[in-house]
């Protein structure tokens, strides 16, 4: 029996889950799988130490007359399986209220907001407190499908060898309301693994229909009110607009392909990208965020292209990073940042 084995049977022993998760991960480092093997179970035996201390000292309190026992006492007497496998508690899920059971934790990471069972709408503040290497604490959001949805880091306000604090707003993007998963976790600096993972389920729910959004998606018309070529049916592309893809968690997002200079057609990947992204679920694509309230540059230029009541402006001094999609008569004017490279979902 190798040691890897004799540590798996040991796991075991202590958790079962947890050992048949490991067993089944990925084999490729065998020194790397070792050293968290061990790590594991050195963590599961002093707790179950601490859970027995903790149950004499109960036993010891009653049998000393005591009628109170301090509620701290039997926090370890919880289950001890870790983040992501059930609730604490019947009802943490679907049902968590404040101090009804402690926060997820694996340790290094405690995650205080938002509990087990929150629905959230996007934007999604996550906070809590970590000791990890650097201080850097990375989160991301998987939805029902377990497809990521938001990924993205924040920084604790002490790291490597001292607990800090963390707040972080996540955007993300839901076409329906459904189950779906926080993971917080830090980045192993020995091999980029996941480790100290927080799993924290919750609902996801879609924000407020954005009207905007329906009224500049779809087919533009050109300089004399025909359609303009859309990329589609054998066609080349002129200019279009879409919806962000569900699945990849950007349906909020409008996606305005356009071939450059504006008017020239294109058939292969020599268009630009510019995105509405008013939730900001794309803001690492763009240089220049989305205005909802902008200004026009004052060498900007209408370029005759046209969906409903919007008009596509452009600017020769931010032309590169930004476009203009201006309302003809509520004078709106919204900025739209250029993807670089164009925002793809796969």
């Amino acid at each position: 029996m190798t040691d890897r084995d004799r540590l798996l049977e040991r796991l075991r022993e202590l958790d079962p889950v947890e050992a048949s998760e490991l067993e089944h991960a990925t084999r490729d480092e065998e020194p790397t799988r070792r050293r968290i093997l061990a790590m594991r179970v050195d963590e599961l035996a002093r707790r179950r130490v601490r859970r027995r201390r903790a149950a004499a000292a109960v036993a010891a309190a009653v049998a000393a007359g005591a009628l109170l026992v301090p509620l701290v006492l039997l926090l370890p007497l919880s289950d001890d399986r870790g983040p992501g496998r059930g609730p604490a508690r019947p009802g943490a899920v679907t049902g968590p209220s404040p101090g009804d059971a402690a926060p997820p934790s694996s340790g290094a990471i405690t995650v205080t907001a938002p509990a087990p069972g929150t629905e959230l709408t996007s934007p999604a503040r996550i906070t809590g407190d970590a000791d990890v290497f650097e201080a850097t604490v990375s989160i991301r959001i998987l939805d029902a499908t377990n497809n990521v949805i938001a990924d993205t880091f924040t920084t604790a306000t002490c790291g490597t060898g001292c607990r800090g604090g963390f707040s972080e707003e996540v955007s993300f993007s839901v076409g329906t309301a459904q189950p779906g998963v926080i993971q917080v976790f830090e980045v192993s600096a020995k091999d980029g693994s996941r480790i100290n993972v927080v799993r924290i389920p919750v609902t996801l729910v879609p924000g407020p229909p954005d009207p905007v959004a329906a009224q500049v998606e779809g087919t533009w018309t050109d300089l004399g009110g025909a359609p303009a070529p859309d990329g589609t049916e054998g066609r080349p592309l002129v200019i279009h607009t879409i919806e962000g893809p569900d699945h990849c968690g950007w349906s909020s997002v409008t996606m305005l392909h356009v071939g450059w200079p504006v008017g020239t057609p294109t058939d292969g990947g020599g268009f630009r990208q510019y995105l509405r992204d008013p939730h900001g679920v794309l803001r690492d694509r763009v240089r220049v965020a989305y205005e909802p309230e902008a200004t026009l540059a004052e060498d900007a230029e209408p370029t005759g292209y046209r969906i409903g009541d919007w008009e596509l402006w452009t600017a020769a001094s931010d032309g590169d990073e930004a476009v203009y999609v201006v309302h003809d008569t509520d004078g709106i004017v919204e900025r739209w940042g250029r993807a670089r490279p164009p925002a793809l979902c796969r």
